[in-house]
């Protein structure tokens, strides 16, 4: 059970996280009157290293996303996170990494 639980806040706990710094990567809002148009902001692509299992999660948010920030793509590379974990440390870009498992972020940081 405590497994179970553990799994779904980490899960939680991924998806906030992955809405805070998506967020992050928007512009400071403008007084009305100097909004920018979507035209005028610049293209950002940003790459997502991901565990398989995030997939239809991450697919939904990137969806919903694009509705909220039209000039953000948001790139995904799904696979295991100890494959993700190794393509990083060979020098894979990627802007942002989601483990199904702490260990992989653990041990990338050590």
């Amino acid at each position: 059970m405590k497994k179970r639980v553990r799994k779904i806040l980490s899960g939680v706990t991924c998806i906030a996280l992955i809405a805070l710094c998506i967020s992050a990567c928007g512009t400071p809002a403008a007084p009305p009157s100097q909004s920018p148009t979507p035209e005028a902001l610049p293209d950002i692509e940003l790459t997502i290293f991901a565990a398989a299992s995030m997939t239809e999660t991450l697919q939904k948010i990137a969806t919903l996303y694009k509705t909220a920030a039209p000039n953000v793509t948001l790139v995904f590379n799904f696979d295991s996170s100890g494959t993700l974990k190794t393509q990083i440390e060979q020098g894979a870009g990627c802007d942002m990494f989601i483990s199904a498992a702490p260990r992989q972020i653990m041990l990338l940081y050590k």
